[in-house]
């Protein structure tokens, strides 16, 4: 796992399980860099992906402080690591999980920037949290770039798997939202009815070197499903 990133994770840990309030200052860049002995740019790149997930605000000229915790069960959409991280403080799980392997179609290939036919790990998972459905997830990785996925590996933390195991860097993601009907296939896995409503996000994820490398659909259960996001002036 590249430093920067250690050091984010471990900064999310300290300002999630502190007694910290809304408004609370953190120690500067140069403090932060001796405590973690890295360097600053280093502390400049973690401190951006805790105000990218909406944990601190940053005052030119005066430093970083906290930001109030997100509601407890809501899902991050400015997060680009996974369910897991998002909702680390509940019991989220995976059903009905399978792994099988295609050929990218012309919608893959396209979402992906990979060739027709190119090797796709095809990932399908309904998603609960605290024992309600979540989602349906579809998930579709380049198995040029994803060496290695399994079942077991999917019924847990996909993205844990990419960081530590295969060290991908993620970087990035392109987010597109939908409202619209539930398909009986769907409607099935969600245990709701055709025809009810769902938000379909998809999803387009990136490495540090801005190759795609995962493309999503959750196709979320309309009653226990709630989002939010934080927003900031440039």
């Amino acid at each position: 796992m590249l430093k920067y990133i250690s050091v984010a994770n471990s900064l999310k840990e300290y300002i999630e399980h502190s007694n910290l309030k809304q408004g609370d200052r953190l120690p500067n860049a140069l403090t932060l860099a001796d405590d973690y002995n890295t360097s600053k740019t280093t502390i400049v790149k973690a401190l951006e992906i805790l105000k990218a997930d909406g944990l601190i605000y940053q005052v030119q000229g005066s430093g970083n402080y906290a930001r109030l915790p997100k509601r407890t069960g809501y899902i991050n959409f400015q997060s680009n690591l996974g369910f897991t991280t998002n909702l680390h403080e509940e019991n989220l799980s995976s059903q009905s999980v399978s792994v099988t392997s295609i050929a990218a179609d012309t919608e893959l290939a396209e979402q992906l920037q990979c060739a027709i036919g190119t090797p796709i790990y095809h990932v399908e998972r309904t998603r609960t949290m605290d024992g309600k459905i979540l989602c349906l997830e579809n998930s579709f990785f380049n198995a040029n770039l994803i060496k290695y996925l399994n079942q077991e590996i999917a019924e847990g933390s996909i993205f844990k798997y990419l960081t530590d195991v295969l060290d991908i860097s993620i970087g990035f993601s392109d987010k597109f939202f939908k409202v619209r009907e539930l398909t009986n296939y769907e409607a099935g896995k969600l245990a709701l009815t055709a025809g009810q409503p769902t938000l379909d996000a998809h999803e387009v994820f990136f490495t540090n070197d801005g190759i795609p490398f995962d493309y999503s659909s959750n196709v979320y259960h309309f009653e226990n499903a709630d989002f939010y996001l934080q927003t900031q002036q440039k």
